[in-house]
């Protein structure tokens, strides 16, 4: 073994902090010397012995004990023998009673480091001595202390064993931080080593077997701190007031962990000591006003109060039989907080608000706790909760919580009402959000849901009568009456659901929201953010005699000065047009008030969450009234315009910006010809291909529902199709390739043909990248084919461009079906009609391609075609258009027909019989009338005598054997 002394290991130690150098040299330099260093024999474990030797001082110790730390992750399992790891764990352990705080705070942590190695199968006396170094009983601030240590090194073993309970294979990342990186190798301990595992037992099984029998000691145990941290209060001594809030606050922490993954089962002792610490905390935060310890017992009470709601849930068996002691705990505070008048003020962050939000709390997930609670006919899943649920809130108990809760735990403090009037926005937008166990009033808010919609029968009658005294009592000048009136109105919008059918609604409109809103009195216009959340949740049903008097609200209360009263307002205008009885008729007259009133609010609005709100509801307007919206469309394209420029860089808002303008376009249709040069910045700003291409969708979204709307593109817009090549070759155009093709299908649709040669001169490519997908929809095909039938007939000169999506229609011919071969041979029959050289050279570019095809493609393309004309009688697929295509295809195609497919010639002629003998018929889309059919008689006659002076006697015999009577249909 390797010589070492004190300041031979200091010097050698503190080449870790070189370790960090950040000159290259100097760090490898270092980490070189501290790996030849931990690899000599017995290093470890003499380092580990200077940190444990109490006459060194403790600078040292401390150096060595962190060296220990972070050296485990590096030499644990590779070059440390068995017998220095049983004597570095051995020293460890001895360090659980060290007093220096420094010192003490490196031992969880090293501890923590080897348990993800060896925790538990080779170190199994771990957990019995942090447990034995606890239960003693603390009377000294050293043992307080060492009960500190224990515990910390406990909660970080109860990690790694509940990780090995769950089958977790990576204990490091339940370790704590300063340890997690390092340790991120370790491998759970899966080898017997020692006789307290049994013979072929793995780590959870042990830990089943022997760790659940101690932590329930622990969780008895620990109890007893709770007493400890009530004395204190009435002692000086700040060392140990601290010591003892740091042990009981993680003594609760390992406790609950335990209780709350199953691994302690709770005792009637354990749920005994807690209720009456419980009792206890609440005298002393009463009796030691201003005393330090105080504080620390409400911050455990709180915590308790959360672990009991969970409890609930992972126990309910063990906890039902407290329900009783623990409500009327919860009643007891709030009762008196009741009687001192306490005003709820969150912007406190007071010991009275903390601990009432987290009673009011308890009480609401009490109440919903299914397994206390009967659902649809089926028993509790826990009778005895249930009773205890039953028999504590009595009719009785149910009116006084309510009444509590709609006199005072509701009720706005003076330090709210002031953050309305300095940051209306931000409380929209956190009353709209929050949480609501974030403040008292929230808690308040869900318990009275709960309370109108379990015991409606109970509540309701005296909340109606409640309202009905403000009727009589009415004293607007008193601020308090006025904050009343607002938690009662607060109470109609979230009993909505439950109050719609026991609260006369024309009553509470015209007595209560008309009478408040004509009322000039400055204290009443705070009732008006109810006024809009009571006729957000009441717009169903409201009755059609009434909502010419409802709009009038809404529209009045959209003009107020205040924007979370305009955004409440527009919010339930939204909800009444959403709803399936919403009839124009009665909002005829009120749409260009309303319309008015909307765009004046969005303009004013800021707030990124509101503004998408507030865009949302013309959306809604948009596509409720239709057309009728077209008289307002200039005025709501200029407003989004402001709020574009204004909203640069707020890419939610700008996404929904072009949403509400794609909306309008489609609502006004054709009509969107009046604001196509107002639409066009937004398409420009939305589709640049920059880096971020931010709302690209969107801008893409309006640019097609603006060309497919309008019915003939002006110049600007026919000028846009300019920057498709960038946006085709931007890396984000990708993500909406589908929509940028159907863009260049209805430009190639809508343009005029002087403008075709150069958009089909970016449309092709991207069609055949269409056609080339063998999973091509129907409807997606149709649209293809209809595009490029139009493409042929407005721009012949194209067809020279059309050759690679002709080859892709070719290729899907043999999978597709007749309905979708019918359209792709519309295609081919407008390209004939175009122009029959270039069908045949483009069946000789086939011809190329398949040199070694055993039919030629000629034969092949043609059979394929007319073996599809008898089911066009049978299906009447076709358009009109289409049909007389084919026909005209065919016919073209005589000329073409080489002697090997003159045994077509009867089919062919069938169908032009067939199609000439169609009369009118709506039932069938395919019928022409006696005009076309002329008109096509005419065109077939002249393409035989063509083919037959072309083919000459041979072809003439051939017609001759066709039946006359077929001849004579349209001959």
């Amino acid at each position: 073994m390797a010589s070492f002394t004190v300041d031979k290991i200091v010097n050698d130690m503190s080449l870790s902090a070189q370790c960090q150098n950040p000159d290259n040299k100097m760090r490898k330099r270092a980490e070189a010397e501290m790996l030849l260093f931990e690899q000599q024999q017995g290093c470890p474990m003499t380092i580990m012995k200077i940190a444990a030797q109490r006459d060194i001082v403790y600078d040292v110790r401390w150096l060595a004990l962190t060296y220990v730390k972070n050296m485990i992750a590096r030499i644990w399992d590779t070059t440390i023998s068995a017998s220095e790891k049983d004597t570095v764990k051995s020293l460890l352990l001895e360090l659980l009673d060290e007093q220096n705080e420094k010192i003490a705070a490196q031992v969880p942590l090293a501890i923590s480091a080897i348990a993800s190695y060896d925790f538990p199968l080779k170190w199994p006396n771990l957990l019995e001595k942090l447990v034995q170094a606890i239960i003693q009983k603390a009377e000294t601030a050293e043992t307080l202390q060492q009960h500190l240590t224990a515990l910390r090194s406990l909660s970080f073993v109860v990690n790694l064993f509940n990780s090995h309970l769950a089958g977790n294979t990576k204990p490091h990342s339940v370790l704590p931080s300063q340890v997690r990186g390092a340790n991120r190798n370790a491998t759970p301990s899966v080898v017997h080593t020692g006789a307290t595992p049994g013979p072929g037992e793995d780590a959870a099984a042990f830990i089943k077997r022997v760790a659940m029998p101690l932590l329930q000691a622990i969780a008895t145990a620990w109890v007893p701190c709770l007493d400890a941290l009530v004395n204190s209060c009435s002692q000086p001594n700040q060392a140990v007031h601290k010591l003892v809030a740091e042990v009981a606050h993680m003594g609760l922490k390992v406790v609950m962990n335990l209780m709350l993954t199953g691994t302690v089962v709770l005792s009637n002792d354990i749920l005994d000591r807690l209720l009456h610490n419980m009792k206890v905390f609440i005298s002393c935060r009463i009796n030691y006003v201003g005393h330090p310890m105080t504080n620390h017992c409400l911050k455990q009470l709180t915590r308790i109060s959360k672990s009991l709601v969970r409890l609930q849930d992972k126990q309910p068996e063990a906890v039902a039989g407290h329900l009783s002691g623990f409500m009327q705990f919860y009643w007891d505070y709030l009762q008196h907080l009741y009687d001192t008048s306490y005003v709820s003020n969150p912007d406190t962050c007071s010991g009275e608000e903390t601990l009432a939000i987290a009673a009011l709390s308890y009480y609401h997930l009490t109440l919903t706790n299914n397994n206390y609670t009967s659902a649809c006919g089926a028993p509790a899943a826990v009778p005895e909760g249930e009773r205890a649920l039953n028999a504590f809130f009595t009719p009785d108990r149910i009116r006084q919580l309510s009444k509590m809760l709609l006199t005072r735990f509701m009720l706005n403090s003076d330090e709210v009402l002031e953050s309305w009037k300095q940051d209306p926005e931000s409380f929209a937008d956190e009353d709209i959000r929050g949480a609501w166990q974030s403040s008292v009033q929230g808690c308040s808010e869900v318990i009275l849901f709960t309370l109108f919609h379990n015991y409606t029968k109970i509540v309701v009658p005296d909340f109606v009568a409640l309202l009905n005294t403000f009727l009589t009592t009415s004293n607007p000048t008193d601020l308090n009456w006025v904050k009343q009136k607002d938690a009662l109105y607060w109470a109609i919008a979230i009993g909505a659901a439950d109050l719609r059918k026991l609260v006369n609604f024309e009553n509470l409109l015209v007595n209560h929201l008309v009478r408040d809103l004509q009322n000039p009195e400055p204290n009443l216009h705070m009732l008006r953010r109810r006024m809009g959340q009571i006729l957000v949740l009441w717009a169903g049903g409201i009755p059609s005699n009434l909502l010419g008097t409802v709009y009038n609200v809404l529209i009045t209360l959209m003009r107020d000065t205040d924007y979370v009263t305009q955004m409440w307002a527009t919010v339930a205008l939204r909800n009444i047009i959403l709803e399936p009885s919403f009839e124009l008729s009665s909002f005829q007259e009120f749409m260009p008030t309303a319309v008015q009133a909307l765009i004046l609010v969005v303009e004013q609005s800021s707030e990124s969450y509101a503004n998408t709100e507030l865009i949302g509801v013309i959306t809604v307007l948009c596509k409720q009234l239709g057309t009728k919206i077209h008289p307002f469309a200039s005025m709501i394209v200029n407003s989004l315009g402001h709020l574009w420029a204004r909203c640069a860089g707020k890419n939610l808002i700008l996404c929904e910006i072009l949403r509400v303008a794609s909306s309008l376009v489609k609502a006004i249709g054709p009509g969107v010809s009046e604001i196509e040069s107002l639409i066009l910045p937004f398409i420009r700003a939305s589709t640049a291909p920059t880096k971020e291409a931010q709302g690209m969708a969107e801008g893409l979204d309006l640019w097609f529902a603006l060309i497919e709307n309008v019915q003939t593109p002006n110049t600007d817009t026919l000028l846009l199709f300019e920057t498709m090549p960038a946006i085709l070759a931007h890396q984000y155009s990708l993500e909406h390739r589908d929509l940028v093709q159907q863009l260049l299908m209805q430009y190639l649709l809508k343009s005029p043909p002087q403008y075709l040669p150069g958009i089909s001169s970016v449309a092709l490519p991207e069609i055949t990248k269409i056609l080339s997908k063998p999973e091509i929809s129907s409807p997606m095909l149709s649209n293809c084919c209809h595009t490029l039938r139009r493409l042929a007939f407005l721009s012949p000169q194209t067809l020279s461009e059309m050759a690679l999506p002709l080859q892709a229609l070719v290729k899907l011919m043999p999978t597709k079906s007749t309905t979708d071969l019918l359209h792709i041979f519309g295609v081919f029959s407008q390209c004939i009609m175009c122009d029959t050289g270039f069908f045949a050279g483009f069946i000789n570019m086939l011809t190329t391609m398949h040199p070694n095809s055993p039919t030629p493609v000629m034969h092949s393309f043609i059979d394929m075609w007319l073996a599809k004309i008898p089911s066009i009688h049978d299906t009447g697929p076709l358009s009109f258009s289409l049909g007389f295509v084919q026909a005209s295809a065919l016919a073209n195609l005589l000329v073409l027909l080489d002697p090997a497919l003159w045994s077509r010639l009867p089919t062919i002629v069938s169908f032009f019989a067939l199609v000439c003998s169609l009369t009118e018929n709506k039932d069938r889309r395919f019928s022409l009338g006696n005009e076309d059919k002329t008109q096509l008689r005419t065109y077939i006659i002249q393409k035989l005598q063509e083919a037959a002076q072309r083919h000459g006697a041979p072809f003439v015999a051939v017609l001759n054997s066709i039946d006359q009577n077929v001849m004579r249909l349209f001959v």
